[in-house]
């Protein structure tokens, strides 16, 4: 069985890393959906695992709803009927280091995060 991680580099991966040992000693083959660096392979190499998990802190950069590539990664593993789970960061009562957080730089994206953290 193989597990498809999906995370933001600069502040999950070591929790990614730590995600991924589990499930190794669990068996599972891991996927590390940054490691794959186009979009267009990432949604590829998640269609051949047989789940996903997301890690979430923020919005990932993305402008519009749907167009991250993390959304799109969690949109395709739930239309494909994949196992899917998500490890969330509370952005509005969690001790998360706030440069870790995409809207204390860009606070009209909070909504976006809002939506996509409900989406998962």
């Amino acid at each position: 069985m193989k597990l498809y991680i999906t995370y933001t580099v600069d502040d999950l991966q070591d929790h990614a890393y730590q995600v991924g040992r589990v499930a190794l000693d669990q068996g599972w083959e891991v996927i590390y959906g940054p490691k794959e660096i186009f979009e267009q392979k990432r949604l590829e190499t998640l269609g051949t695992c047989d789940a996903l998990v997301a890690l979430s802190a923020y919005i990932y950069g993305s402008p519009e709803p749907g167009t991250a590539i993390h959304e799109k990664e969690w949109d395709r593993a739930r239309a494909d009927g994949k196992l899917t789970g998500a490890l969330l960061v509370d952005v509005q009562r969690s001790h998360w280091d706030s440069n870790k957080l995409e809207f204390s730089f860009h606070p009209e994206r909070l909504l976006r995060l809002i939506f996509f953290q409900k989406k998962l």
